[in-house]
């Protein structure tokens, strides 16, 4: 079997060609009428695991014979053109002939057409017509357009995803500032009320004072109110500066939100 050159497949419902890999001498297949939807795939077991329960069964492409001078694969069930090209891909310097005419390929014909080309620069007849020079520079453009085209689609999907992600982020730290706007406004409103209570305290001492004093307009009077009064400000300038205090751990968006 390693010296078959020649292997005719047509009309026989495949739905793979498992094993192809093992004829290294091929340079003729044709596999017309089947139902093939990959060229060629092997499985191996995962035999080297050290689990002995893993019995995975892989599955995988593989190359071909790089001696392959025609492959005739027209009616299948090939939907991506990788599934072709792939294993094909030993043989990019001496395949001559290909057809893949009535597949179910998906995406722009002429694409396909042109990555072909691309791909396989010794090709000399594509799905029964023969490349002309004009069909390569043609294929060169609208490759190298498509080059173009893809990798704008690759920044703008990245530019969206990253405009997702700041979008998400900016909600979060609205999301989250809100969140803490509404706790500044709790310790601020708390402080005003230990400021009130610090002030009504004061004016109460004051009133206590003024009960013990026979006479408001000796100077020693006067100047004990004030410094209660000095003692009342002293306690709410502490107050306030424990609350500056605070202040820049809770307008800052939290790790924990």
């Amino acid at each position: 079997m390693s010296s078959l050159t020649d292997l005719r497949l047509d009309a026989n419902q495949l739905e793979t060609l498992a094993g192809l890999e093992r004829l290294p001498s091929l340079q003729v297949l044709s596999a017309r009428q089947n139902l093939l939807r990959e060229l060629s795939t092997t499985k191996s077991s995962n035999s080297g695991s050290l689990q002995q329960d893993d019995k995975t069964v892989r599955y995988h492409r593989a190359h071909l014979s790089n001696r392959l001078l025609l492959i005739d694969l027209e009616t299948n069930k090939f939907s991506h053109l990788e599934q072709i090209l792939e294993p094909l891909s030993t043989c990019t310097s001496s395949l001559t002939e290909l057809n893949l005419i009535e597949n179910d390929l998906q995406g722009d014909s002429m694409l396909h057409q042109a990555t072909v080309l691309n791909s396989f620069p010794s090709l000399t007849k594509l799905d029964g017509r023969q490349i002309l020079p004009r069909m390569r520079e043609k294929a060169l453009d609208l490759s190298s357009r498509a080059d173009i085209a893809k990798i704008k689609d690759q920044i703008q999907s990245i530019h969206r995803s990253q405009l997702q992600k700041e979008e998400l982020r900016t909600q979060w730290i609205v999301s989250s500032l809100s969140h803490q706007s509404k706790e500044v406004e709790e310790k601020l409103e708390a402080l005003k009320d230990k400021m009130h209570r610090e002030l009504q305290a004061t004016l109460l001492d004051i009133e206590e004072s003024v009960k013990s004093f026979p006479d408001l307009i000796k100077h020693e009077h006067v100047k004990k109110i004030e410094e209660v009064a000095e003692d009342n400000y002293s306690r709410q300038e502490r107050l306030v500066s424990d609350f500056d205090r605070e202040m820049p751990r809770h307008i800052k968006p939290r790790s924990d939100m």
